[in-house]
């Protein structure tokens, strides 16, 4: 089936769109400020350290009334004065440059072109714009090669019969698929000042097409696997991966076991 243009969506049309809106709000918050402004405008005057105020109400007067310390809210609001009418000037000359733009820009989009294909056509090209479905499929389609596991290692499968080292990952594995978020599991990375690493999971992060890295920090009540942690991330960090950017940490400890619910929570949260 053919799946319609991404046009509606584009940056162009979204960009257009948002700004529209936030200047059409901007001119008439300003339009609403200055009907309140006080009438004049403001002189300021500085010597050495001292700076002086003085209220101009009419244009011919070079000079104007000194502002004394105590009316302290007229400069202020003569100073605003100014500041909102060239923010509503210029906010208006945008607007017009951008009605300009939605009335002049082409019917047709450079990512339209391959959404104007016969579907025969189109599985022989390869866009210059993917859908999030083809995005995923190709993310998905990545062959890397898994580190190994060692022949006493238990047995632990996620619901798409995957092998993972513990039940916990497999919950992991298992509310990532629920959720729809595309994973990797222990695909290989490389860190500068160490090699080869595989995290736990690699996810993408469909909305902003970036990969992130997902740990699992199952045995946190004990001491030697802490060491051993702090090291890992020491060695992400050194690579400019941190947590709670593009590096996720899940954790639990034997009295405090692994909560689906609170997977969830964070899964939204850092991959939605």
């Amino acid at each position: 089936m053919k799946i319609s243009s991404p046009s509606e969506n584009s940056f162009l049309n979204t960009y257009v769109l948002q700004r529209e809106t936030f200047l059409k709000e901007l001119i008439a918050q300003k339009k609403k400020a200055l009907l309140k402004s006080p009438e004049g405008a403001l002189r300021i005057s500085k010597h050495k350290r001292e700076v002086h105020y003085y209220h101009r109400k009419e244009s011919n007067d070079p000079v104007g009334r000194y502002i004394r310390k105590k009316d302290h809210e007229l400069a202020a609001g003569l100073a605003q004065k100014t500041y909102d009418e060239e923010v509503l000037k210029t906010a208006e000359k945008e607007l017009s440059f951008l009605k300009k733009v939605e009335k002049n820009k082409p019917s047709v989009l450079p990512e339209d072109i391959y959404f104007n294909l016969s579907d025969e056509r189109q599985l022989l090209v390869r866009p210059i714009y993917l859908t999030d479905e083809q995005f995923i499929k190709e993310w998905e389609n990545y062959k890397y090669t898994p580190k190994e596991f060692d022949k006493n290692d238990p047995e632990h499968y996620s619901a798409r019969n995957e092998r993972v080292r513990s039940k916990s990952e497999a919950i992991i594995a298992d509310t990532l698929s629920d959720m729809g978020i595309p994973y990797r599991y222990e695909c290989p990375i490389y860190l500068k000042g160490y090699g080869i690493i595989h995290p736990d999971f690699t996810v993408l992060h469909v909305k902003q097409r970036r990969s992130m890295f997902l740990e699992h920090l199952g045995k946190m009540d004990e001491f030697s696997y802490n060491e051993r942690t702090m090291n890992r991330l020491s060695l992400y960090e050194k690579n400019g991966i941190f947590p709670g950017e593009q590096l996720v940490l899940t954790h639990e400890t034997r009295r405090n076991p692994l909560n689906r619910k609170y997977l969830i929570m964070m899964f939204e949260h850092y991959f939605l």
